[in-house]
C-alpha cells in the first residue's frame, strides 16, 4: 500500500516541524551557554572588584592606625616638651629666689 499524497505531505510537514523544533532547541541551548558565559565573566569581574575593595579597605585601616600612632606620638612629645618647659621655669624661679636671698644677705652684711 502506497502512501497517499496527503499522508506524504503530512509526514513531510511533521518532519519539517520536528527539524524546526530541533533547531530552536539548539539555538536556545546556544543562547543559554552564551548567557552562562556572560554571567561567569560578570561574576569574575565582581569578585575582582570585591578583592580590590577589600584591599583598599585594609589599606585605609592601616593608614588610619598609622595616623593614630603618629598623633599619639605628637601628643606624647608635646607633653614631654611641656613638662620640660615647666621644670625649666621652676628651676629658674628657684635660681631667682637664691639670687634674691644672696643679694639680701649681701645688703644685710653692709
Amino acid at each position: 500500500m502506497e502512501a497517499l499524497p496527503s499522508d506524504r505531505a503530512e509526514y513531510q510537514g511533521k518532519l519539517l516541524n520536528a527539524t524546526a523544533r530541533q533547531k530552536n532547541v539548539e539555538n536556545d541551548a546556544q543562547l543559554l551557554q552564551n548567557r552562562i558565559a556572560l554571567l561567569k565573566k560578570e561574576e569574575a569581574r565582581a569578585w575582582r572588584k570585591i578583592q580590590q575593595t577589600k584591599g583598599r579597605a585594609e589599606e585605609i585601616v592601616r593608614m588610619r592606625k598609622e595616623n593614630e600612632r603618629k598623633n599619639q606620638e605628637k601628643v606624647v612629645m608635646a607633653k614631654r616638651a611641656e613638662e620640660k618647659e615647666r621644670k625649666l621655669a621652676e628651676e629658674n624661679l628657684r635660681m631667682e629666689e637664691r639670687a634674691r636671698r644672696a643679694r639680701a644677705m649681701q645688703l644685710d652684711e653692709m
